[in-house]
């Protein structure tokens, strides 16, 4: 059993650190993309050079593996295992940090969002609720998406989640803050 857990929570790291983003562009165009734009891995940059297909590839690339992570866990252990959770931060490390990437990846969105449509897919739903609202009043996509991620563990605390659950979303969202951390500096000094 515990060697069973620990491949499984080892393959989620080792699925977060397939780059899609990255390898797109390096098969396409010879390029490292953490060298062009915001020097992420992640769908938004790599639009920059291969526009809306590049995007929805890596968007739906780097989703696929946050699902694919989380979807091996519940299989091999069953839905209440703490494991699942561990998966789902490990998954995120995984796309954020990447070993053979010199630990420079993506921003976590994509491959979150995933994970969290196979982890409970309510989440989503209050998540692209949360994040309309904020947009209709700060006209920003990126800011209104990690305020999105900023709620999403309140609101499941409100809900009367699990608080192992809250704490593991609390986790995510400040990983994903910490990837975010140049777009927030930039919206800060807007209004300076």
């Amino acid at each position: 059993m515990y060697i069973k857990v620990f491949f499984i929570i080892i393959s989620s790291y080792i699925l977060g650190c397939f780059s899609t983003g990255y390898y797109l562009v390096r098969f396409l165009y010879k390029k490292d993309i953490r060298n062009i734009g915001s020097f992420s891995t992640g769908a938004t940059n790599v639009s920059r050079l291969y526009g809306k297909k590049g995007f929805l590839i890596v968007l739906l690339g780097d989703g696929f593996k946050g699902f694919l992570a989380l979807l091996m866990c519940k299989y091999l252990l069953g839905e209440t295992s703490i494991v699942i959770q561990i998966c789902l931060i490990l998954v995120v490390l995984g796309h954020i940090f990447p070993i053979q990437l010199g630990f420079k990846g993506g921003k976590g969105i994509a491959v979150s969002l995933g994970a969290f449509l196979c982890f409970d897919y309510n989440l989503l739903i209050l998540m692209s609720i949360s994040f309309l609202i904020l947009f209709i009043f700060l006209r920003d996509y990126k800011i209104s998406g990690l305020g999105a991620y900023i709620l999403l563990p309140i609101e499941v605390l409100l809900k009367g989640e699990n608080l192992i659950n809250v704490i593991f979303l609390i986790l995510v969202t400040l990983f994903i803050i910490y990837a975010h951390k140049k777009n927030i500096q930039e919206y800060v000094l807007r209004f300076k």
